[in-house]
């Protein structure tokens, strides 16, 4: 059943999420053409506008989902999808790796992409594409092994957790509770999650005892110390932070794992259709 919510979900969202990206994409790859031919004024600018555009291809694409999200469940079609014969947490499962997996692949897009900013680049600059790629290389490669894999890995848990947090939102503000505030429900869910994200990542990054050190010659190591000793000492004789607490992650996960369990429970027990 799962793999036959996944491909629907694939076949009812390729053509808006495909017009979007390639929207997108055209925009982008138009405004690189005027960099890489190093036009006057408008190569500098092309650049720019390329860059803007690659940036925000995820977040985009993530909204579009969003909507797709609330449209199906909650809106016309949700009588539809309520009518399935799966419980709800299948349905949130099958969406919610749906959009994770645009996102991933999105990401990959927007990767290649800033690939191509970095020629467009170095055309306008006058040096040579292999330099530039160099200096890029040089870069990572002057990074701790293990810090290039902590990006990667905490890139993609905070796609995750980005998810799985809004989807959840979504549904625990669908409950028959929160009719009466109408689209606003969703709103003010999701602003109250921003605001719970905050401040349990801050308290995460101060107190819980994981970190990476800035400074140093232990610079990039992990650590097991939170920020508050350091934080402390900031605040007491301005100096630089020497840890940067990397707690937001695995709170972030806990925060995730207790809104899904809400969200399961509000989908199976307290929908309410518009």
């Amino acid at each position: 059943m799962m793999t036959q919510l996944l491909r629907h979900q694939f076949s009812s969202t390729w053509r808006t999420l495909g017009s979007v990206v390639g929207v997108i994409a055209l925009v982008a790859l138009v405004s690189l053409a005027a960099a890489l031919l190093r036009l006057p004024v408008l190569g500098p600018l092309g650049q720019g506008v390329a860059t803007a555009a690659l940036i925000g291809l995820v977040p985009v694409v993530l909204v579009v989902l969003a909507v797709d999200y609330w449209q199906t469940m909650y809106g016309r079609e949700g009588y539809f999808t309520m009518s399935l014969p799966v419980r709800g947490r299948e349905l949130l499962a099958a969406k919610t790796l749906h959009a994770l997996l645009i996102g991933l692949l999105t990401t990959l897009l927007a990767s290649g992409g800033a690939l191509l900013t970095l020629v467009a680049r170095a055309r306008l600059e006058r040096v040579p594409v292999g330099e530039a790629f160099s200096g890029w290389w040089d870069s990572i490669g002057a990074l701790p092994g293990g810090m290039v894999w902590l990006v990667v890995v905490g890139a993609v848990l905070y796609l995750v957790t980005l998810v799985v947090q809004v989807a959840s939102v979504l549904s625990i503000s669908a409950e028959g509770r929160f009719n009466h505030l109408g689209v606003g429900a969703p709103l003010i869910g999701l602003v109250v999650l921003y605001l719970v994200n905050q401040v349990v990542s801050l308290v995460a990054m101060l107190w819980i005892p994981v970190g990476v050190v800035l400074q140093g010659p232990d610079s990039g190591q992990l650590v097991a110390r939170g920020m508050w000793g350091g934080f402390v000492e900031a605040v007491r004789t301005g100096a630089d932070p020497d840890v940067v607490g990397l707690g937001s992650l695995p709170a972030g996960v806990v925060v995730a794992a207790l809104l899904a369990w809400w969200a399961v429970r509000s989908i199976e027990r307290h929908t309410s259709l518009r």
